[in-house]
């Protein structure tokens, strides 16, 4: 029976602080808080009515978190790093991470994360670009957060009011029991509270300073680069495509004549064993000619 009452009294309290945190829309025209105290500044009639949400998206207030990734050709990488290095500082921030390793080639290459303030991003790039010898690669993507952390400050609200009111009643309790009730509950609202207000943190940080990932590789030497253009295996290959047609040119020779010249050179020799016999029949015969003679041509 105690819990069904508190929790009655903690919905009651909470639809009070939510309908007092929209008491002011409600009140006068003329009225206005000060903005010391939470209010608005004033605005122009063409203003009236616009909500703090859409004050807050406007274009000078957004948030936006801003990532980038830059790959670079260079002469020398440890000098590259090292001007990198010094360039966030110069902006106003800081490294947040750095690899050094080697490449298949043993190649030197590095590896720098950037935080820099967003609105000094496109200035560290300027900065960046005149180091290479050759961008290999350049991508940048932006994401607004605006609407995110006004979601956020809404909850916040609410817990916070609901966090008021449950205090007050914890307060007011008299009974341990109605005490630790109490207090549970308020635990809760509390790490929502820690939970949110730790997100939106995490959003604003972003959103202040952009995240920019720096490779530096060392740009191939004219020699390499010339090599580049000469594959062995493609020559290999060229030269193998080469050797099976003339294979099959020799086949395809054979296989002509196994099967056509066989043939006709048989009927050939056929036709020419068939001739010379019937000449000997008939009688002609090439006669010897005698020792020291002329010679003598065919008889009959």
């Amino acid at each position: 029976m105690r819990r069904t009452l508190i929790l009655v009294a903690l919905g009651a309290l909470f639809i009070g602080a939510c309908a007092s945190a929209a008491a002011p829309n409600q009140g006068e025209p003329g009225e206005r808080l000060p903005a010391d105290e939470g209010g608005l500044p004033a605005a122009s009639p063409a203003a009236t009515g616009s909500s703090p949400d859409q004050a807050r998206a406007d274009p000078e207030q957004r948030l936006i978190v801003r990532v980038g990734a830059l790959e670079l050709e260079v002469t020398d990488v440890q000098a590259a790093y090292a001007q990198a290095r010094q360039l966030a500082l110069r902006l106003g921030g800081y490294v947040g991470d750095s690899q050094f390793a080697t490449d298949r080639a043993g190649r030197p290459t590095a590896t720098v994360v950037l935080r820099i303030p967003a609105d000094r991003y496109e200035e560290a790039l300027e900065a960046l670009r005149p180091m290479a010898k050759k961008i290999v690669l350049e991508q940048s993507k932006e994401t607004d957060v605006t609407s995110q952390v006004v979601d956020l400050d809404a909850r916040l609200t609410n817990l916070r009011a609901s966090e008021a009111a449950l205090v007050k009643l914890f307060d007011r309790a008299g009974k341990i029991s109605d005490i630790l009730e109490v207090q549970r509950e308020l635990s809760g609202v509390r790490e929502q509270i820690e939970q949110l207000t730790a997100q939106k943190q995490m959003l604003e940080k972003q959103a202040a300073l952009a995240t920019l990932t720096v490779t530096f590789e060392m740009a191939p030497e004219p020699v390499a680069a010339a090599t580049k253009s000469w594959d062995p295996s493609a020559d290999v290959q060229r030269a193998v495509a080469q050797l099976v047609e003339l294979a099959q040119g020799v086949a395809r020779a054979g296989i002509w004549l196994a099967i056509v010249g066989a043939p006709v050179t048989l009927i050939a020799l056929v036709v020419l064993l068939v001739g010379w016999r019937l000449a000997r029949r008939a009688g002609f015969r090439l006669r010897r000619p005698a020792p020291g003679g002329p010679p003598e041509g065919w008889t009959g």
